[in-house]
């Protein structure tokens, strides 16, 4: 109880302070410079840490999302899209089926099948 009534008392004072009083003493041009710098160290961490994610998902063995499955032909893909192409649940872009690359083909099949069919593991037809 009484670190909130603390805590109410800080919080008024702020609230009836101006900004300049608030920002006295702050140099903002360094204070602006080093929040630039901070983010950027941050997003490098957070970029950093991603690759290093991607990197140990790749050395698992484990299947990567987006992969190509071999366990299905591409003529067997494009059969799969061009059924899934009329489900309500998805919507596909206006594109030819033949005019798409086989490694393109397996990818959209394995991506459709995952958002199909959530529980299966998008192997084979």
């Amino acid at each position: 109880m009484a670190l909130e009534l603390m805590w109410a008392a800080h919080w008024n004072e702020l609230k009836s302070m101006s900004d300049k009083d608030i920002m006295e003493g702050v140099d903002l041009p360094k204070f602006g410079t080093d929040r630039i710098q901070l983010m950027a160290s941050v997003k490098a961490e957070a970029g950093r840490r991603r690759l290093a994610a991607a990197k140990a998902e790749m050395d698992s063995g484990r299947p990567v999302l987006g992969g190509v499955n071999p366990a299905i032909s591409a003529a067997e893909a494009r059969a799969f899209l061009r059924e899934a192409a009329n489900d309500p649940r998805v919507t596909m872009a206006a594109r030819a089926l033949e005019d798409m690359s086989d490694d393109l083909v397996l990818r959209t099949y394995t991506r459709m099948k995952s958002l199909l069919e959530p529980d299966s593991d998008a192997g084979g037809a």
